[in-house]
């Protein structure tokens, strides 16, 4: 599997390095199939954009999920090809980790988990759903807390405060353009977006 990240926001550094091996633990513990998968870190605009896009609401939120399909990125159909993006807003983990007084990196994972246990199938929309969906995060955030600790930077840190990075090998005959494969479409074949509701 391919994991490409990309941050596009300037409040925070992210390691990449982290973020892809917080993502890879997260399929393989979920037994998630996928081919590519770029992430991508953004700030409230670009996420309210995005928002209003692909959900028709006007208002922030703080995760996006998409899964792909090869001709939904202008590419021609490959049959079994998985492709996924998971979008986390930066500002918004920022206001949540305050409000539910935890740490920065932590709420930060917290929503990139909650986007990949999307692609992985689990909803929300529901008491059940995202009582059932707050538990698996929690079980994941539990077991990754020593690499969580290590997720952000300042961005005077350097290495990957601001830019994009490519974490796994490309795969031969791979079809990803890089990341933000989201971001600069306009359609997607699924999405999911979510407003955290608990610590």
């Amino acid at each position: 599997m391919e994991i490409s990240i990309a941050n596009r926001q300037r409040r925070i550094g992210i390691r990449s390095s982290c973020a892809g091996l917080i993502a890879s633990s997260v399929l393989e513990r979920e037994s998630a199939c996928f081919d590519e998968i770029s992430i991508v870190f953004l700030g409230d605009r670009a996420m309210l954009r995005l928002n209003r896009v692909f959900t028709g609401r006007d208002v922030p939120t703080d995760t996006l999920a998409f899964e792909l399909t090869p001709d939904v990125i202008r590419q021609k159909p490959v049959s079994g090809i998985r492709l996924g993006e998971v979008i986390v807003c930066v500002d918004r983990a920022i206001s949540q980790s305050k409000r539910y007084r935890v740490r920065l990196e932590k709420e930060v994972a917290r929503l990139l988990i909650h986007g990949l246990l999307h692609l992985c199938g689990f909803e929300d929309g529901t008491k059940i759903g995202r009582a059932r969906m707050h538990r698996r995060e929690s079980l994941h955030i539990a077991s990754l807390d020593e690499l969580i600790s290590s997720l952000v930077v300042s961005p005077s840190e350097g290495s990957t405060a601001r830019g994009s990075k490519r974490v796994a090998p490309r795969r031969k005959g791979s079809t990803s353009r890089g990341p933000n494969l989201i971001a600069s479409q306009r359609k997607g074949s699924a999405m999911r977006g979510s407003n955290r509701r608990g610590p």
